[in-house]
């Protein structure tokens, strides 16, 4: 209160307060006891009484804190004081009288059982707010035969547990599968081995931090102003309500959308690219940021199918479209009995990685086996994907490592060399510019291993937007 005390007390009882000041004034009187108890006692002061008796009929209290609730100690026997040394001054009427007697009595009468009300709140001294418990955010459930860790605070919690995750709480999932499923929405992340998240708070609205590994969001309807977001590295992905999935490395991270739309941003410079359904970026440190759709996917040796969203080719279709494979030795379709790790049985992915084609080499003439894959493609720019799983059924010592070449060019050496067995890599992207209508491919063994027999379950071709 920059004024006096007095002077809000006179404008008070004149009437001469606006808006603003009858707000000041209510939150004095509510906030600083001291000033409500000055201010009752400044009221009755002679100085004021002769301006109050003056308008008294039709005085009305101007704030929404009227005299009756004013608190603080009564001063009773000053208060008749000044009454009786106005009585001698000003000889007024008895009623006008009367009426001052009134204000005073029950100012004195409401300040008093404001006073006894407040001295009956016992008064804790030297006490600290108490910590405020973090809310629970979601559930965690570990699938069966998988490894997972949960800390909070760096304390370990069971992950088979029916507690609930928290902000702030830490989840590696070491090896199979774990789903987070928020309580409010029941918004899933589908979390597989590698994945490293910690729970944010909400800002406001849900947030996690995936700085490892690979993720599947299945997002329910966000409301407007409170996006769905998942921080990377070097990535900020915002959704309203889709499904897309999250691959966070060391110096990239992919996103790609299977439905709806995804808004992804670079930390570094804040550039933005908007993703709509099958749709794919890779988000650098540097370089351009680039939305890619999917032109091509086929399932080697396998039936059509659905991979990350998107409609994949078998072979067969792909080979009746214009796709020519072919290899330097036998080639050979191959249906693997060894399933692969960390994958959801019965899934496509599943499905696809058991399948592929395999460049034998029988007659172990020291060739080493290539595949050549050639696919007419309109010009531009594409970014290719290739997957493959180490499926070998004679033991480590039979392990591949492949070279692959792009438009002639090496662009990956010792594929599969560092998989154990049953392990399976997505490989890529590798970009490339198609300027003759057609993309070359090869794999080739490089006979640093002792299987020189290259081979390959799936691709996926995806053209810039």
């Amino acid at each position: 209160m920059n004024q006096p005390q007095s002077e809000w007390v006179i404008r008070y009882l004149e009437g001469n307060l606006d808006e603003e000041s009858k707000a000041e004034l209510a939150n004095a009187l509510e906030e600083n006891p001291h000033f409500a108890e000055g201010f009752a006692e400044e009221l009755v002061e002679v100085s004021l009484m002769v301006q109050a008796c003056s308008r008294l009929k039709s005085l009305e209290p101007q704030s929404q804190y009227p005299i009756n609730q004013l608190s603080g100690p009564p001063r009773r026997a000053r208060l008749t004081h000044h009454l009786q040394r106005y009585r001698q001054q000003n000889q007024q009427s008895p009623v006008l009288i009367g009426l001052v007697a009134v204000l005073v009595i029950s100012l004195s009468l409401a300040v008093f059982f404001r006073f006894q009300k407040n001295q009956a709140k016992p008064i804790v001294e030297n006490s600290s707010p108490q910590a405020v418990e973090a809310p629970a955010l979601a559930r965690l459930s570990v699938e069966k035969g998988s490894l997972v860790s949960w800390t909070r605070g760096g304390t370990p919690l069971d992950p088979l547990s029916s507690q609930k995750a928290k902000a702030g709480d830490q989840i590696k999932v070491l090896n199979g599968f774990a789903n987070l499923t928020y309580l409010s929405d029941e918004t899933t992340l589908h979390l597989k081995a590698g994945s490293i998240l910690k729970l944010l708070a909400p800002a406001p609205g849900k947030m996690v931090h995936f700085s490892a590994g690979e993720l599947t969001a299945n997002v329910a309807p966000q409301a407007n102003g409170r996006p769905f977001k998942v921080q990377t590295g070097n990535a900020l992905i915002e959704v309203l309500g889709t499904i897309f999935s999250i691959r966070s490395e060391k110096n990239s991270t992919n996103v790609n959308v299977l439905e709806g739309s995804v808004g992804v941003q670079r930390l570094s410079d804040q550039t933005s690219v908007h993703l709509e359904q099958g749709d794919y970026t890779t988000v650098r440190k540097t370089g351009e940021l680039t939305s890619w759709q999917l032109a091509l996917g086929v399932n080697f040796n396998g039936d059509a199918c659905v991979i990350d969203g998107n409609q994949w080719w078998s072979q067969k279709q792909a080979e009746r479209n214009g796709m020519i494979v072919e290899v330097n030795t036998e080639i050979r379709g191959f249906d693997s009995v060894v399933t692969p790790l960390d994958v959801e049985p019965g899934s496509s992915l599943e499905q696809m990685l058991m399948c592929n084609i395999t460049a034998k080499d029988r007659r172990k003439k020291d060739l080493g086996g290539v595949i050549s894959l050639r696919q007419p493609l309109p010009n531009g720019r594409y970014q290719i994907f290739l997957w493959s799983m180490a499926n070998s059924t004679f033991g480590l010592d039979y392990a591949r490592s492949i070279n692959l070449q792009v438009e002639d060019k090496l662009v990956e050496t010792g594929m599969e060399a560092d998989l154990p067995h049953r392990a399976w890599k997505k490989y890529g992207p590798y970009e490339v510019l198609v300027a003759d209508g057609r993309l070359d491919l090869s794999l080739e063994a490089d006979k640093t291993l002792m299987l020189w027999e290259p081979h390959i379950s799936g691709m996926a071709i995806f053209k810039a937007n």
